[in-house]
């Protein structure tokens, strides 16, 4: 509980601040010197969330206390947005799964994988890729990029019934395999 008052009242005391920089100190938008434009492109110590505001401002013409407020609000929500919306991807695992079937298996496999990876991907949330592809010249060779939340989801998926149900059913198929953790280069990049 302490942590939090001595928390609220350093942001109090930093919204104050802000709210008496910005909006007392001669930095309307009403001034001639001031260019939303340059707010817009970055070029203001306050980047892009100021706009918000500053339209805001402009629009309703407000200059109290209770507007002052409510902007500092406005514009520390709008900067933690993209923070707060987007899934941080430190804790993400990755894997190769280099898989070599015997040839007469093939087709009864890419059978069961398919299942399995359909599967995984629609009941576990924390199942973010599971992509596979095979060698042109030795579709028997097959590779799966697999992307977890974190190792947690990953544990989760190797316990699912149908991971379980593929691995059973997979086991004399396969003549080698070898599960090779990497680490994501743009972690934050989505597959479309």
């Amino acid at each position: 509980m302490k942590k939090f008052a001595v928390s609220f009242l350093a942001l109090a005391a930093f919204s104050k601040a802000f709210a008496g920089i910005f909006f007392l100190n001669g930095t309307s938008p009403n001034d001639a010197s001031y260019d939303v434009n340059k707010v817009w492109q970055g070029d203001d110590m306050l980047g892009r969330p100021a706009v918000g505001i500053v339209l805001l401002w402009d629009v309703c013409g407000m200059r109290g206390l209770l507007f002052r407020i409510f902007a500092t609000v406005l514009f520390f929500a709008a900067a933690a947005a993209p923070v707060f919306s987007n899934e941080k991807p430190a804790g993400l695992m990755v894997r190769l799964s280099k898989i070599e079937v015997r040839m007469e298996d093939l087709e009864e496999y890419n059978a069961l994988l398919k299942e399995e990876i359909l599967a995984s991907v629609k009941l576990e949330p924390g199942v973010l890729t599971l992509y596979a592809v095979c060698d042109k010249d030795a579709p028997n060779r097959i590779t799966i990029l697999e992307i977890y939340k974190d190792e947690a989801a990953y544990k989760r998926h190797i316990e699912s019934p149908h991971f379980q149900k593929y691995k059973r059913g997979t086991l004399k198929m396969v003549k080698s395999l070898e599960l090779k953790d990497v680490s994501a280069l743009i972690p934050e990049m989505k597959i479309k």
